[in-house]
């Protein structure tokens, strides 16, 4: 019997430890970044839910700097088309779609039919105002478009990443407007399920101030996007230390996501973490 949680192994490294540990998990999140790098190796026995971390993109340098702990990240981009042109000011709808085809062409490539259950949909990490919004409204509908031309289409998962929560989550206009974005690019990329996370967020440090403002806002964006998505809605939040079980438990989310290896937290990748 599957259990109602979702591991995410963000490295080859953590593949093992989901077979040990959490084999009857409702599914196991993997990054495509892996499955290029642990050819052969087994992977994760639950549905794979793959993952093509172009939120690393987050990091708008990473592709031009020199820096160490970039460079890994900017050998992987640099395998997709146009990946410089994704966080143009004004990018180009043509541009997108060949970046969404090389990604999403690439995760195909690299996942048995047999064992997909989820692709995410390519989306860069939320900040404040409206800057991310027309980028990734454009990758979804280039998501779409790539769906609608397999014979066979996968499943979608829309990842909601807020990178300056406290801004984005404690008031109530602020909530609303990134909702909004959220409810669109779910409903022009046909995804079937919505991955919400504070990449900001380390409750495992906040241990024992559960009623700081922060949680309250994350508690009322997560009850705000319910209302305006489908009820069938494959939902899920975190990895965090708690605050994913406690937003299960009030059944905001059907799935809350369990770290395995390195982290509580889920940290945008493209450079070591703080």
């Amino acid at each position: 019997m599957n259990h109602h949680y979702i591991a995410f192994a963000s490295f080859g490294s953590d593949w093992p430890l989901v077979n040990e540990l959490y084999p009857n998990a409702a599914g196991a999140r993997i990054t495509l970044r892996a499955l290029q790098s642990k050819v052969g190796a087994d992977r994760p026995r639950p549905k794979l839910w793959v993952d093509a971390e172009i939120d690393s993109l987050h990091f708008s340098e990473i592709l031009s700097s020199s820096r160490s702990d970039f460079k890994e990240y900017r050998e992987y981009l640099n395998g997709f088309a146009n990946a410089n042109a994704i966080t143009a000011d004004k990018p180009d709808t043509k541009l997108v779609g060949e970046f969404v085809k090389s990604v999403l062409d690439s995760v195909k490539a690299k996942t048995d039919e047999q064992a997909l259950g989820y692709i995410s949909v390519p989306q860069l990490p939320y900040r404040m105002g409206a800057k991310r919004n027309k980028i990734n409204r454009m990758l979804a509908e280039a998501t779409l478009k790539w769906k609608s031309a397999q014979r066979k289409p996968p499943r979608f998962i829309l990842p909601v990443i807020l990178s300056d929560a406290r801004g984005q989550t404690d008031l109530k206009g602020r909530r609303t407007e990134k909702i909004k974005v959220a409810q669109s690019c779910f409903e022009i990329s046909g995804a079937e399920g919505i991955w919400v996370v504070d990449s900001t967020l380390d409750d495992h440090d906040d241990a024992g101030t559960l009623e700081n403002r922060r949680f309250p806002g994350i508690i009322n964006f997560h009850e705000e996007l319910n209302s305006v998505l489908p009820v069938d809605t494959v939902t899920i939040a975190g990895p965090y230390w708690g605050l994913n079980l406690a937003l299960w438990a009030r059944g905001l989310v059907r799935f809350p996501a369990i770290g395995v290896g390195r982290s509580f937290q889920y940290i945008v990748p493209g450079r070591n973490p703080p």
